[in-house]
């Protein structure tokens, strides 16, 4: 496997309630008040990890983790997802999930826009051709998808990953949006009376300024975690 990982940078996630710049209100959720190296396993604060991590020699390889990282607006804490050393047979993939509990949205998700940090931090020096997929999705307190984004390596480009969207439980779809390894990005999902908006930009600028994506809107009435998988 090559060792690619996902970096949820600190201002991680954030939601934006309201339908007017005048009355919203923002929810934040960062790594900041973690330690470099705490485990998402039992180990970092509203998240849970469902995998256990792999062992090999009388060491631990976590799936999950609190590091440091830079990817043009700074270094902060960020949530790794991807094994840190190396995986172990039999390669295990991971889910990891961190309570958001946004009371007050308006109901069905109308005129409320989520934004986070992500980015593939590849160690492109190593020797394994296999690279990881990845995807994050929104969920009610239901446990039941909002929306999610999909990161599937590219086929022919060991340093690009194709990016599909989705809402609720229907098939994610495929968009003409990719991503680069060691570069950040910034996601925003833009809910409306009828649609479902997605777009991106660098990290580095801080604005979601290229859409890529609309689906129809979403019937589901609040949020309630973020998913990341492997």
């Amino acid at each position: 496997m090559k060792i690619s990982t996902f970096v949820a940078p600190s201002i991680g996630l954030s939601v934006l309630l309201g339908l007017s710049a005048q009355g919203a209100t923002t929810f934040s959720y960062d790594f900041e008040s973690e330690a470099d190296g705490d485990l998402f396993k039992g180990g970092v604060t509203g998240w849970t990890q469902d995998s256990d991590n792999p062992s090999a020699f009388g060491s631990t390889s976590p799936l999950a983790y609190i590091g440091v990282k830079d990817f043009g607006a700074g270094s902060s804490n960020a949530g790794f997802l991807g094994t840190q050393f190396g995986n172990t047979s039999p390669n295990t993939s991971t889910t990891v999930s961190g309570a958001l509990n946004v009371a007050g949205a308006p109901l069905p998700l109308r005129g409320v826009g989520v934004s986070f940090n992500l980015g593939i931090d590849d160690n492109s020096a190593d020797a394994f051709t296999g690279r990881d997929g990845f995807s994050v999705a929104l969920r009610d307190s239901a446990n039941a998808n909002i929306a999610q984004i999909v990161l599937t390596p590219t086929v022919g480009d060991n340093e690009v990953w194709d990016v599909a969207v989705g809402i609720g439980n229907a098939v994610p779809s495929a968009t003409s949006a990719t991503v680069n390894a060691s570069s950040g990005y910034v996601f925003k999902v833009d809910f409306s009376a009828g649609a479902t908006d997605f777009s991106y930009g660098a990290s580095g600028g801080g604005l979601p300024n290229a859409p890529f994506a609309t689906l129809g809107g979403v019937g589901l009435s609040d949020l309630g975690n973020d998913r990341d998988d492997p």
